[in-house]
């Protein structure tokens, strides 16, 4: 937003010492002007070098008025006018103010609070300047005060300087008050705002994954036999519970925020409303899930790997190849246990360090049992070699 610019006010005397040491550059810059304008043709560059020096000569003729008229007002008298301009000049910029400090705070709109704020401070920079402004104004209300030559209402003129500071004090003490109200409200709601994504964020994936897996872990697996992150009823409890704070704490603090907007008159933005609700309509379909999930036990996961085990171990009667049995028994049993490894890795969701630990742990487990499998591989290949 751009900054109006206003003039602090400088005494007479020094305006009249800077006006005479200008003069002799001005007249050395007139008396060069019309040298060269002498020598020059008629031509375009003489018209404009005349047109320059001629709104040099009026601007410093109106400067050397300017003074004058008010070196003559503080001596002698002061015209009513004067007074009555400046006077209505601070009393308009004091209502814009007020108009200011009496905006409706949306304490739950960043932005609307982000421009206010900088209206706010942009009025209390301002205060500085404006200041000598109103002992300017009182200073020719005094003088016209004591003209007995003026013909003014002078109770008028005393009642409006006195209006005019009891306006002055009000606004200078209320706009560093404002600021600071404007700055905590500001801070409060970026932090539920901040609270609020950063939650939405994990409620919706958690949501997703457990759609993606219901039901016993063991039938997490997609259609295309890959194996899928499976979620543990345990760890997801834990979760739901650390969650479920995370949650009553953002309700209350937008249920403060709701109250606040209802005693100021103003309403919740209708995107943080349907966000809040969205929500908790995704935590209550969460919790729904979570109650679903039904993971293999470990008992069931080793009965079944005893299982696969010990129909690995009975021996083919009528088989012809024993070795080549036996080493395709090995095989068959090494890959389920590492199926049986891989669904049984539990996860935290959301918990991306406990993510990244499961899956080295899986890839060192892998690497391991590939080892194991490629020396399977060989006594495989060779034993079928043997058959032909």
């Amino acid at each position: 937003m751009p900054h109006k610019r206003f003039f602090s006010f400088v005494p007479l005397p020094a305006i009249k010492e800077a006006l005479d040491t200008i003069q002799p550059s001005v007249e050395t810059a007139q008396n060069e002007a019309d040298t060269i304008l002498d020598n020059m043709p008629q031509d375009e560059d003489k018209e404009e070098l005349r047109r320059i020096m001629e709104q040099l000569h009026n601007e410093w003729t109106q400067l050397n008025r300017n003074y004058n008229d008010k070196h003559r007002l503080r001596e002698g008298d002061v015209p009513s006018s004067e007074f009555t301009e400046q006077l209505n000049d601070l009393f308009a910029w004091l209502n814009e103010t007020q108009n200011i400090l009496s905006s409706s705070v949306h304490v739950a709109d960043e932005e609307h609070l982000e421009n206010l704020l900088e209206k706010v401070t942009d009025r209390e920079e301002e205060l500085s300047d404006r200041n000598d402004n109103l002992r300017s104004v009182n200073i020719l209300g005094d003088k016209l005060v004591k003209q007995s030559s003026v013909n003014v209402d002078k109770k008028q003129i005393e009642d409006s300087l006195k209006k005019l500071n009891e306006h002055w004090n009000h606004v200078a003490a209320s706009l560093p008050e404002k600021r600071k109200l404007l700055e905590d409200k500001l801070g409060r709601c970026r932090s539920f705002i901040e609270h609020l994504d950063t939650i939405s964020v994990w409620v919706k994936s958690t949501k997703e994954l457990l759609e993606k897996q219901q039901g016993p872990v063991g039938s997490a697996t997609s259609t295309d036999e890959q194996d899928s992150m499976v979620v543990d009823p345990k760890t997801m409890e834990d979760a739901l519970q650390v969650r479920q704070n995370n949650i009553s704490q953002l309700n209350e603090m937008y249920f403060k925020l709701s109250d606040e907007c209802k005693r100021r008159e103003v309403l919740m933005p209708e995107p943080v409303s349907e966000k809040v609700e969205t929500l908790n309509d995704d935590w209550l379909k969460i919790q729904e899930l979570a109650a679903t999930l039904r993971p293999l036990s470990d008992t069931s996961m080793e009965h079944n790997y005893l299982e696969e085990r010990a129909r690995a171990e009975v021996p083919q009667q009528s088989s012809q190849w024993p070795d080549f049995d036996s080493a395709l028994a090995q095989c068959h049993e090494s890959l389920t246990m590492m199926e049986q490894v891989l669904r049984s890795q539990i996860v935290t969701v959301g918990d991306i360090e406990e993510i990244e630990d499961t899956i080295k742990k899986q890839q060192a487990n892998a690497l391991q049992q590939h080892s194991k499998n490629k020396n399977n591989k060989e006594v495989l290949k060779t034993k079928g070699k043997r058959l032909y």
